[in-house]
């Protein structure tokens, strides 16, 4: 079961216990972790000034024989544990490594300087040096380390332009410039010296320099007296070259993978290079060569237009322009970006692929993959980045859980063919406060974008380190969530949270995406979280969608067969530009092959009809090809004026969703696989609403006479499903009711069981269906008269059955943990000390409300209860079973439960509902009590704050690491009702059997986790159909 990877983005440094290391991850994999990625942060590098290394760097830092023995060790407990070990490439976020300075393959930038002329002023002189550089540009955010100051950039070219006019943008100027009026003077510096006079004009003019040189910045501060580059830290890499990859993946060779025994581990482990979220700063992004590749990319100089590349559209974050001014002239797109800049972001972006494909390729060279986060947080087109990596990842955190906008990255992703599409979930701002019902939330969102692997945001070193004490390391400064493992309360039922995305991820990885619809869309530089259109509509229908980007339609799976984009993919059935203004001649002359072999493409609003390019000739080549493409008689290609005329035009061509809604709101998410080696497809459904809905799913299968099964991805269980009508091959009807952000896993195989229709009143509690045998099994659940009918058989119950019992009193013990005191023998250890509550015959209330001083408390809260069957429950049975349901409130952290010592299975956290009739007591007055169990957990929030100013991180209290604590509320912590036994009488019949060539065999499925872990993790069904559970 491809289980969550946990980043253990809280690695020290070299000199923590191996052995607690060893542990740490013994435990992620008893709680059903998939592996970890190793991502040596030694606390985010350690940017802040005056703060010293913990411990010598130079001795324990990335790269060392301490760091080697370590990560070594981290090999072995993993395939010890069967587990996946990933690594990020380099220190911190796999974005630098140890290296000489000014050493090739460094990062570089371009930095400008300029000076104002009159007309008619004579300058002689050096040129202007690089101006310098505001200090948000220099030094970042407070997570990152500034850039230093040495060494000597190189002159690139200076240029003289005349100002025509100046205006505000916001607090910055803005300069135009007469394009006519520039001058490259770059051949006529010598040694740095330049002499001329400004033309007398009606306007001043700027002499501009250009200037190359490192970026000297570090991904992680170095040790203390470093006497070789070893221990002097690490140097962020050139993003934009092969040389920045050799440099990284040299040194990896000759300091980490630099025995056979490394080496080994690595391959027998499958593991995955990785680099994180892109963090690094530029004055403006360059790499050597680059204006010589722009020109041989472009036919002409970039020189004369650099001042056009210096804007807030190209800066980290997209706040600010490098400067604080912005120059403007020549043309520009629809969007207000500069066509000489596109053509700068174009090569750029290839410059930025040739550097991840240098690093795919050398990670398959030693026996592993690769893995990035491509684009996040630089200047360059995502769509065209996600190709170059074997498994492309994205981050919760920068696409902020906008659907739509993770569409942007599976649509490339699925054309290039990724099998796996992770998601790094988690990241959200101050340590301790994360809810798992919202991680839940988050995983339920990727998954709804298509991605089909979750990476959980981060796991914790649980042992001692220098002048720190409970709550333990910080790797991230209390920054962001969350420190998972053992010195959460929660850690104890994570299990339940890594089955339930384990088994999703299962699905989600079975077969092939399929996806109704593919939209075009040009975006050059990433940009967070932003949703591009109102899919409302769509959504309403059932229609799925995705994003390409230009460059998309060069990958091999895009050619379109039998009316279909990429049909050995995604299979789109139609392709749609909506108010796309820009295309590249590339990509209109595939739109033009695409219209020609019979691709439903639709043209919302104004087509594109411009190139995204400042090259004349590629305006021209796209305007013949657009005109061409607009042009062509063809009744496949087709131009709209609204979206509502796309749905009409959809409707008009038969081009419906392979999942047809109708719903009451339009919210509700679909995702289909379909796995051609099985005969199986799969669809993931989710209701991204506040309200519960009740929904017609009509299902176009390419199977067949489909048989369907429900999949509980929280117990494993399997049922066949009810009340679905075939209106003809291959097509199924079915309504399905689903509760706020619920979601819903359906299975079609090619087994041929035919399930009778069923007819359910509406006072049958619960019904499900399960194959005993050759024997179609129909069980149902009754709290009051009722029946259940199909043709040839009737299930009823003819009588009341017991009113539901409320359980409201209750015995509760808190288990408060906190840290030692001051005076503690162990205070300036790690160690959690735990005080217990207890309180006896108790209402369900909030743990402030029954002791005041438990408002600041955090750890785990012990329910129990006893309750009696009700005497009437046997006598009407009927012919049936008395039986029960245990009913709870949503859960807001984590929640297990147990009767008469027996444990429950997994609770959905939307809707706790549990069969207690298994291991219920119902047998008479001697043997009619029974003792129901309920734990919770809670985040460390509380405990965390109130020891604000005892709790020690490296020598400071955490109160003098992060102020935020202080302006948090406190979390209000308890189980609240109601809490309720629904009592029913359960009948069974059997309604059908099946043909002797439809019965189930066993299939084997390729697992890669141990035997012991796929039976406590595997879906469970009385068939073995044949499907991976």
């Amino acid at each position: 079961m491809p289980r969550p990877l946990l980043t253990l983005r809280r690695f020290p440094d070299a000199s923590v216990s191996s052995e607690i290391l060893r542990g740490d991850i013994d435990s992620i994999a008893a709680i059903g972790g998939g592996g970890v990625t190793v991502v040596p942060h030694y606390i985010f590098g350690l940017p802040i000034d005056g703060i010293e290394p913990p411990t010598d760097w130079a001795m324990y830092g990335y790269g060392t024989p301490a760091f080697n023995n370590i990560f070594r060790e981290i090999l072995k407990v993993g395939q010890e544990n069967k587990v996946q070990i990933d690594s990020g490439l380099g220190a911190s976020q796999g974005q630098g490594i140890p290296a000489p300075v000014e050493s090739i393959g460094l990062a570089v930038q371009l930095l400008a300087g300029n000076v104002t002329l009159q007309p008619g002023e004579s300058f002689e002189g050096h040129v202007p040096p690089p101006s310098e550089l505001p200090q948000e540009v220099s030094e970042g955010e407070a997570y990152q380390h500034a850039m230093e100051s040495f060494g000597n950039p190189n002159l690139a070219a200076t240029i003289a332009v005349q100002i025509v006019n100046s205006a505000m943008d916001g607090p910055e100027p803005v300069y135009y410039i007469d394009e006519d009026t520039i001058v490259d003077l770059s051949d006529q510096v010598e040694e740095g010296q330049l002499s001329l006079t400004a033309p007398d004009s009606e306007s001043e003019w700027r002499l501009l320099t250009f200037w190359e040189g490192y970026t000297n910045q570090r991904s992680i501060k170095g040790g203390i007296n470093a006497t070789n580059f070893l221990g002097n830290g690490s140097w962020v890499v050139d993003h934009f070259s092969k040389a920045g990859a050799q440099l990284m993946t040299n040194f990896v060779d000759e300091y980490v993978l630099n025995d056979s025994e490394v080496r080994d581990l690595v391959k027998s482990l499958k593991s995955k290079g990785f680099e994180d979220s892109i963090e690094i700063l530029s004055s403006m992004w360059w790499t050597p060569g680059f204006l010589d590749r722009f020109e041989r990319a472009k036919g002409y100089s970039l020189v004369r237009y650099l001042p056009l590349i210096f804007v807030a559209h190209n800066q980290f974050r997209q706040s600010h322009s490098t400067y604080h001014e912005e120059y403007i002239y020549g043309p520009y797109s629809a969007q207000n970006i500069s066509l000489y800049n596109l053509d700068y972001l174009d090569v750029l972006t290839s410059c930025y692929g040739e550097y991840l494909q240098a690093l795919t390729d050398w990670s398959r060279g030693v026996g592993m993959e690769y893995s990035a986060q491509t684009a996040y947080n630089i200047p360059v087109d995502m769509s065209a980045s996600i190709p170059h990596v074997d498994l492309p990842q994205t981050e919760t955190l920068a696409f902020l859980d906008v659907v739509d906008k993770y569409k942007e990255f599976t649509g490339p992703a699925h054309v290039a063919n990724a099998k796996i599409i992770s998601t790094e979930l988690g990241a959200t701002m101050v340590t301790y406060t994360q809810m798992l019902s919202s991680l839940i939330w988050q995983a339920k969102r990727s998954w709804a974008a298509g991605v089909n692997d979750i990476v959980i945001h981060g796991a914790q070193y649980s042992g001692d380190y220098v002048d720190t004490t409970w709550p333990g390391f910080q790797g991230l400064f209390l920054i962001a969530t969350e420190n998972w493992g053992p010195l959460q309360p929660a850690w104890q039922h994570f299990s339940d949270i890594t089955d339930f995305f384990g088994r999703n991820n299962m699905v989600l990885q079975q077969g092939i995406s399929k996806v109704d619809l593919a939209f075009y869309l040009h975006k050059p530089t990433f940009i967070q979280g932003q949703e591009n259109y109102g899919m409302s509509q769509l959504l309403e229908k059932g229609y799925t969608h995705e994003y390409l980007g230009p460059s998309n339609f060069d990958l091999p799976l895009a050619e379109v067969s039998d009316n279909t984009l990429a049909p050995e993919g995604p299979g789109y059935k139609a392709l749609v530009l909506y108010d796309q203004t820009g295309i590249s001649s590339a990509a209109a002359s595939r739109l033009l092959s695409y219209a020609k072999s019979g691709l439903p493409i639709f043209f919302v609003g104004q087509p594109p009809q411009n190139a995204i390019s400042a090259v004349e000739t590629e305006q021209i080549k796209v305007s013949e090809l657009m005109d061409e493409v607009l042009s062509i008689k063809l009744d496949n290609v087709h131009q709209l004026d609204t979206f509502q005329d796309l749905l009409n035009a959809l409707e008009d061509q038969e081009i419906e969703p392979r999942v047809k809604l109708d719903c009451p709101n339009n919210n509700v998410y679909t995702v289909w696989r379909s796995d051609a080696d099985s005969s199986n497809e799969y669809v993931y459904i989710y209701n991204d609403d506040s309200q519960s809905v009740s929904c017609s799913f009509t299902f176009r299968s390419i199977l067949t006479k489909p048989t369907t099964y429900i999949l509980n991805a929280w117990t494993g269980e399997t049922t066949l499903l009810l009340n679905s009508t075939k209106e003809e091959t291959s097509t199924l009807t079915t309504t399905l009711k689903m509760a706020a952000n619920e979601t819903t896993l359906l299975a079609f195989t090619e087994q041929r069981i035919s399930p009778p229709a069923v007819q359910v009143s509406n006072n049958v509690y619960f019904t499900k269906v399960i194959v005993e045998g050759s024997d179609i099994r129909l069980s149902a659940a009754f709290s009051q008269p009722g029946e259940v009918a199909t043709e040839d058989s009737v299930i009823s119950h003819n009588s009341s059955v017991a009113p539901p019992t409320a359980l409201e009193e209750w015995d509760l013990t808190i288990s408060a943990w906190h840290g030692p005191s001051p005076d503690d023998e162990d205070a300036m250890q790690v160690r959690t000390h735990v005080t217990e509550y207890h309180f006896d015959s108790t209402q369900l209330l909030r743990w402030s409300e029954l002791n005041a001083s438990l408002a600041h408390s955090s750890g785990i809260g012990t329910y129990r209860t006893n309750f009696t069957c009700p005497q009437s429950l046997g006598s009407l049975a009927d012919g049936g079973r008395p039986g029960a349901f245990l009913s709870l409130p949503p859960i807001e952290h984590t929640l297990r439960g147990s009767i008469n010592g027996q444990p429950l299975p997994a609770f959905d956290s939307i809707q706790p509902l549990a069969d207690l009739t298994p291991h219920l007591r119902c047998g008479g007055n001697d043997d009619n009590t029974n003792e129901l169990a309920v734990i919770i957990s809670t985040p460390l929030l509380n405990a965390v704050k109130h020891e604000l100013s005892t709790a020690i991180f490296i020598g400071m209290t955490l109160e003098m690491i992060d102020e935020r604590y202080h302006d948090l509320d406190w979390m209000p912590h308890g189980l609240l009702g109601p809490v309720e036994i629904k009592w029913v009488i359960w009948k069974e019949a059997t309604v059908a059997s099946i043909p002797r060539i439809s019965r189930a065999t066993s299939v084997s499925t390729k697992l890669r986790i141990s035997k012991k872990r796929i039976t406590l993790c595997t879906f469970m069904a009385a068939v073995s159909i044949m499907m991976p559970w």
